[in-house]
Parts: C-alpha cells; sequence; structure tokens
C-alpha cells in the first residue's frame, strides 16, 4: 500500500509541475481543477466551519483534498488491475474446463481479426467474446455484494425499508437463481446471445452494479479482458491438469477470490 501512495502522490505533484504545458482531461487532472487554492489540506476544524448545504457549497467552499485525491487513484489502479486479472483467472478455467466453447471463441478470433492487433475499434467485432465474458461475471461476479441507501421509505413485497438504511444487494444469488438462469452451475456463453439477452429480466445480472452507480470502469475493464484474451488464445491452449478443480471453490475475502488459486496447463498452439 505505500508503494501506491507514493506512487499516487508523485502523480499529483508531477501534474501540478507540469499543468500549464498539459492540455489533458483525464479524471486526474479532473480531481485537480476540483480542488480549491489552499484547501489542499483542509483540516476538520476548517471544514465543520464552512456549513456545506449543497454541492454548490462543496464546490465553492470546499473541493477535494490531497487526501481525497489519491485515495481515488488507489482504487483505480487497485480496483481496475486485481478485478480484470482475477475474471482472466476465472475465464481460463471455464474455456480449459470446456474446450468447445474455447474452439470457438478462437475460431472467431481467427475469421474476424485476422492478423490485427487487437484494439478499442476491431474487438467490438468479437461477439462471441463478449457472451464469454458475460457468462464468467454471471457465474463468478468479482463485486458478490452491492452496497445501497435507501433515500425515502419504502415497502417491498411487504417488507419496510426505512430511509437512509443501508441494503445489501448478493449478486451471487441473483447470478444462479435458477428462476433467471437454468442450470446456472453450467458455463453457458449461449445465455448471452441477442436473442437471450432480449428475454433477460431486468437486474438479475449485475456484475458491474447497475442503475446511475454502475461501475465507473466498466468499460476499461472490459476492453482489457478483451486484448488480454486475443492475445492469450493466439498463442496458447488452455487445458485441464490434474490439479485443476471440476468445481472452484471461494476463499473468505472481501471481492470473490478462488480459495485454492485457479491451476490448468497452457500448450503452444
Amino acid at each position: 500500500m505505500r508503494y501506491f501512495i507514493d506512487f499516487c502522490k508523485e502523480l499529483v505533484e508531477e501534474r501540478r509541475r507540469h499543468k500549464d504545458n498539459s492540455a489533458r482531461k483525464d479524471l486526474l487532472q479532473l480531481m485537480l481543477d476540483a480542488q480549491l487554492e489552499g484547501h489542499e489540506k483542509l483540516d476538520k476544524k476548517t471544514e465543520q466551519e464552512l456549513k456545506l448545504e449543497n454541492v454548490t457549497d462543496w464546490r465553492t467552499k470546499r473541493g477535494l483534498t490531497d487526501v481525497e485525491i489519491i485515495a481515488q487513484c488507489m482504487i483505480f489502479f487497485l480496483a481496475g488491475f486485481d478485478t480484470t486479472a482475477t475474471t482472466l483467472s476465472f475465464f481460463a478455467h471455464s474455456i480449459a474446463t470446456n474446450p468447445d466453447v474455447q474452439e470457438k471463441l478462437y475460431q472467431e478470433i481467427k475469421e474476424k481479426l485476422e492478423q490485427e492487433s487487437p484494439n478499442y475499434d476491431n474487438v467490438q467485432k468479437l461477439t462471441y467474446l463478449d457472451m464469454c465474458l458475460d457468462e464468467t461475471l454471471r457465474m463468478y461476479p468479482i463485486g458478490f455484494l452491492l452496497s445501497r441507501e435507501s433515500k425515502e421509505d419504502c415497502i417491498i413485497k411487504g417488507l419496510k425499508i426505512s430511509k437512509n438504511t443501508g441494503v445489501l444487494i448478493s449478486t451471487m444469488t441473483l447470478h444462479y437463481d435458477p428462476r433467471y438462469w437454468p442450470e446456472p452451475e453450467k458455463f453457458d456463453p449461449e445465455r448471452f446471445s441477442e436473442e437471450n439477452k432480449a428475454k433477460q429480466i431486468p437486474f438479475t445480472y449485475l456484475p458491474f452494479g447497475g442503475g446511475p452507480r454502475i461501475c465507473a470502469g466498466m468499460r476499461l475493464a472490459q476492453l482489457e479482458f478483451k486484448m488480454a484474451v486475443v492475445q492469450m488464445l493466439r498463442k496458447f491452449r488452455l487445458v485441464s491438469c490434474d490439479k485443476t478443480e471440476k468445481k472452484i471453490e471461494f476463499a473468505k475475502a472481501g471481492l470473490l477470490k478462488p480459495k485454492n488459486g485457479v491451476w490448468i496447463k497452457i500448450e503452444h498452439r
């Protein structure tokens, strides 16, 4: 953690030093623009005296502090790297134990991309890869619990939920409910064909959350995943080995992780 904290601090300082010469409008620059001069290290006493009543007050009287900017940078580093890496591990296990799926995916990559290097535009043509990603995230939703807060009193199926109450949503329970997903333990990318997606009940598939607070890094994660898979399957075939678990056991952790790791064998094509 110390490495990431120091690295993010350096990013912030470097951007400040080159602010006049930078035309960048990425997330870091937007956060720096949201700072108020002199409020980089706002103390609690000063903050309490600001009397913030609405978003305009927050923007004009408070802004962001350095600690908040660095925290957001770290979240993007860790969430963007770790979750995609774990998804790739679960995907590798899924196609190693389902060679017919892997072969179909490999043929799609060969036919639609030929010798092109994967990029943002051409990976959008890989519809079966999209289906494989969606099915991987159905079976292995990395964020298996979503938290929300009720904005007002409401009653859902006889259960009263008071205003400002925290609500936990089990993504895993939804994704394995046989009412929505027949044979939920089976890895079947065809669930996400255009025809089948049109039949899906809204909010029964939530790997990135849903609504206005859906994951901000969703498109980046999807792109990273697709580019990695294309390069991997062009060169290698993934197969089961003696240590490959038939069913992955999960660790007790804040995000979904395999308890014993993922073991497969990799062969050159």
